[in-house]
């Protein structure tokens, strides 16, 4: 009987929580371990804490770097922030324990663009140790980056791609409640995105680095706009409640240019419960490829409205592909597909 690919899951969240559940219904995956700093958590059975309504005999510890070193795991999941510069710790600690690693923090789709030092750093340790270290989900790591790329394998020419996507946030967790604005005033919003504290999507530059990238494109030019919309309705979401009047929706628009042409064009709503009546948008993923000859796909279905779920679901699916990939720090376009076994 093969050997189960074994894990240790850091970060107990929306996110981790799903992982922990998919790796569970696996016939070729077992999780080892679980670390996570809330004091709410540690000392808890992890089935418990993610819901299960059952033990699983996994207590969790905040003894991060100590978990990686003596329990016995091929990955480390990390689903703990979105920022590159705040793992960057947890995942040196893991390489450096000979574990790959597979995080959900959008800066590591691609962390040359705001950390080179640190992601040079990662890229040599993972390489020295013989393992490797990958940032992906459904966006970043799937749905703006590895599908159309994957697209324009049927095509002579590529001339332009436009995406646009709007992804029910509702069940969200606080973390990314908090960093998108949901709830307050629009003066709030704006405060608080003009000081950085509210951020939205964060990697729609390093998305469209990977794609420049994939595609042999070279250095772009790239600029980004970013707003709160304000509700005319009550929207209750899990972390939640959008009173009328307050932000439900963040809409951003990222341009990248190759000389001068705009070869790029990503839009993005994420929106608490769209309404179509009111918001005039629905969710989904619409791909425009233009070129010789032109691609359009359209992904809808429930895939729109499970943010948390179809996230993890592609972190689970791609490890074995990580644990098989070549050492070092890589980006999913330097992945083969990731298919649920």
């Amino acid at each position: 009987m093969p050997k189960k690919i074994e894990v240790i899951q850091c970060g107990i969240g929306a996110i981790g929580s799903e992982v922990v559940k998919l790796i569970l219904e696996k016939q070729n995956m077992k999780v080892m371990a679980a670390v996570d700093v809330r004091k709410e958590l540690v000392g808890r059975d992890l089935g418990q804490a993610i819901g299960l309504g059952r033990n699983l005999g996994i207590k969790i510890s905040d003894k991060t770097k100590e978990t990686f070193a003596k329990v016995r795991a091929d990955v480390v999941v990390v689903t703990s922030t979105s920022h590159f510069e705040e793992i960057y710790e947890t995942v040196k600690n893991a390489l450096a324990a000979g574990k790959n690693v597979i995080s959900t923090c959008e800066d590591a789709i691609f962390p040359w663009t705001r950390n080179p030092a640190l992601a040079q750093k990662i890229d040599k340790l993972a390489k020295r140790k013989g393992v490797s270290f990958l940032g992906t989900g459904i966006n970043p790591g799937f749905m703006m980056d590895y599908l159309p790329v994957s697209l324009t394998s049927i095509m002579r020419k590529v001339d332009k791609i436009v995406i646009h996507r709007v992804a029910n946030m509702a069940s969200c967790g606080l973390v990314d409640w908090e960093l998108f604005g949901y709830g307050k005033k629009i003066e709030a919003f704006n405060e608080g995105l003009a000081k950085g504290k509210i951020g939205g999507f964060i990697a729609f530059r390093q998305v469209m680095e990977v794609v420049a990238k994939a595609l042999s494109w070279g250095k772009i030019d790239y600029k980004e706009e970013k707003m709160g919309l304000v509700s005319k309705s009550r929207r209750v979401a899990k972390s939640g409640v959008v009173e009328p009047g307050t932000v439900h929706a963040v809409k951003q628009i990222a341009r990248g240019f190759k000389e001068g042409k705009e070869v790029m064009t990503f839009d993005e709503y994420f929106i608490i419960n769209p309404d179509r009546n009111e918001d005039g948008i629905e969710a989904g993923n619409f791909i425009t490829i233009e070129g010789d000859p032109s691609v359009v796909v359209s992904a809808t279905g429930e895939q729109a409205f499970q943010m948390a779920l179809t996230t993890a679901a592609h972190v689970v699916n791609s490890i074995p592909g990580l644990i098989l990939a070549p050492p070092g720090l890589l980006t999913v376009d330097k992945l083969p597909p990731s298919p649920c076994v």
